[in-house]
């Protein structure tokens, strides 16, 4: 029987028809607490606004002329240029310049430094673009249909279009002069990734995306910059458990290329991608 009260009860609460307590009925309103209210100077506040802002102009002079003195007083304290004492001049330095061409076997110091001695630094900064893009891609990316609109509205200007056509060889030619130069000349992976970033950029602004998207969609992107970035990390690795590029292992050496080129095209997906997304959010 109590059962079925409660249940009786329940259902009546429900439907809103059981009847309320007397003693909620006759009870007394409580008291209302008066709110504090705070009335606000505006002469007070602006004059308490302009010393504020006198502390604060006085404080940054203060700090940007003790920084000014202390990286005075760091330069004047330097030795002489190409003096002995330099911090330049040390063993690490020594060892780069005198036996990078035997132990790495790239003929380039700047080269031998970056993908053999810095070759995990090196590695940071591929992954650090790789997954920059990533982001930008979760972030920046449109859908279709606000692409394609864009695309329907595209200009093509016949000179420009022109011109690029004639252009864009020549700038591959160079990035790839570049990278495979960087061997054993000033350049590389990441000078010819930004050349060949170029040419990317040129052909999507004179011919369009749609024209772009035929030979480089998102998919095929995706696709390249993970490829550089493994066979990056492959290479490397079998490149330092192989003792670089030295005497007893001298196939090593010839890892150097493979490795430069997988950076290029990391960041010539990178650079690409960042123009495409920021400027239409899609490629």
């Amino acid at each position: 029987m109590a059962k079925s009260n409660w249940r009786e009860q329940f259902n009546a609460w429900v439907d809103g028809d059981r009847t309320p307590k007397l003693e909620s009925v006759l009870r007394e309103p409580g008291k209302r607490t008066e709110r504090v209210q705070i009335v606000l100077d505006e002469e007070v506040m602006e004059e308490q606004f302009l010393h504020f802002l006198r502390r604060y102009h006085l404080m940054s002079t203060v700090a940007s002329v003790v920084l000014f003195v202390v990286l005075l007083s760091a330069v004047l304290a330097l030795p002489d240029f190409g003096a002995a004492q330099r911090p330049t001049n040390n063993a690490v330095a020594k060892e780069y310049l005198v036996n990078g061409a035997a132990e790495t076997g790239s003929h380039n110091a700047v080269t031998s430094m970056i993908f053999s001695y810095r070759g995990f630094d090196t590695l940071g900064e591929s992954c650090v673009l790789f997954l920059a893009l990533g982001c930008v891609t979760l972030l920046l990316r449109r859908t279709e249909k606000e692409g394609a609109a864009e695309e329907e509205n595209f200009d093509h200007d016949i000179i420009f279009s022109r011109m690029s056509e004639l252009l864009a060889p020549c700038i591959m030619l160079y990035g790839a002069y570049v990278l495979l130069g960087g061997h054993g000349t000033p350049g590389g992976g990441f000078s010819s990734g930004a050349i060949l970033s170029a040419v990317l950029v040129l052909y999507a602004n004179a011919h369009g995306l749609e024209n772009t998207r035929r030979f480089l969609n998102t998919t095929t992107m995706d696709a390249v910059r993970t490829f550089g970035l493994m066979t990056y990390l492959v290479l490397f690795a079998v490149y330092i458990l192989t003792g670089g590029g030295s005497e007893q292992m001298p196939l090593a050496r010839y890892f150097i290329l493979p490795i430069d080129i997988a950076v290029s095209l990391v960041v010539m997906c990178t650079m690409y991608g960042f123009y495409a997304y920021f400027a239409r959010g899609e490629i």
